[in-house]
């Protein structure tokens, strides 16, 4: 049971879920709405958007997966999610190589740099989060 005042960790772990859903859709927004003026610049990740929307479907996949998992408490689903989590650990690696490692050439613009930024959040966000998903399904697999 829940202390008082303190969140439970279904409603810790929802709020997580919007935050990197925002910082997904913002990133996919703006790299597709960048792209076409930058696209000239040798610096420029063509694709980026396309990536970050892989990820974003991904990430909602899995999303769902995981609620449903949650709700039945299916022991068969801890491959698939670790399999997701492959996936989406992938789909990072396409966007710090797309980047060069989330770097911005000098004298990149600001919108640039905030995309980059964007980007920076979401891996850490999301690696964080598979790790302790890694663990939790670890523990019920041993």
């Amino acid at each position: 049971m829940p202390t008082l005042g303190k969140p439970s960790i279904h409603v810790r772990r929802e709020a997580m879920t919007g935050e990197m859903r925002r910082v997904l859709t913002d990133a996919v927004g703006l790299a597709d709405r960048l792209e076409p003026s930058l696209a000239c610049h040798e610096a420029w990740p063509h694709g980026l958007g396309d990536i970050l929307a892989d990820l974003l479907d991904l990430f909602e996949d899995h999303m769902g997966r995981e609620a449903r998992w949650f709700a039945a408490q299916e022991g068969s689903v801890v491959p698939v999610l670790t399999a997701d989590h492959q996936a989406l650990g992938e789909g990072l690696q396409a966007v710090q190589k797309a980047t060069r490692r989330l770097t911005a050439p000098q004298g990149a613009c600001a919108e640039w740099e905030r995309l980059y930024a964007l980007c920076g959040r979401l891996h850490q966000s999301l690696l964080t989060r598979i790790q302790q998903e890694d663990e939790v399904l670890e523990s019920l697999h041993a």
